[in-house]
């Protein structure tokens, strides 16, 4: 019996059974491959085309979880600009990341 895709080798009978584990950050760095080759993009390529279009000042991409893209301002004023063209934002982000579903905008730390 063999689960080698979970990292984990059962060999012998029944009843002589021998468990060979791969160390804890081989399984770890497979996972996280498997993670991000499933996602098609890092939050870096995220951030960098978030840069693009919002024209890359008084602003950056924060954060993104669970299909929301969480962007932080250096002002309110700001923050209600980009809030008002949030659907244009948001179209052009699906154009390479369709798997940003809505745009959240909050005042931070934009540095």
């Amino acid at each position: 019996m063999c689960f080698a895709d979970a990292g984990l080798f059962i060999f012998g009978p029944a009843d002589e059974v021998v468990i060979v584990v791969d160390p804890i950050k081989n399984i770890v760095a497979q996972v996280i491959g498997q993670m991000s080759s499933k996602q098609g993009a890092s939050f870096q390529d995220i951030q960098q085309v978030w840069a693009r279009i919002s024209g890359g000042q008084g602003s950056r991409a924060a954060d993104f979880k669970d299909g929301c893209l969480t962007i932080y301002t250096d002002t309110s004023m700001r923050m209600v600009r980009l809030s008002l063209n949030r659907q244009s934002l948001l179209q052009q982000l699906n154009q390479e990341f369709p798997s940003v579903k809505k745009i959240c905008f909050k005042v931070g730390n934009v540095a």
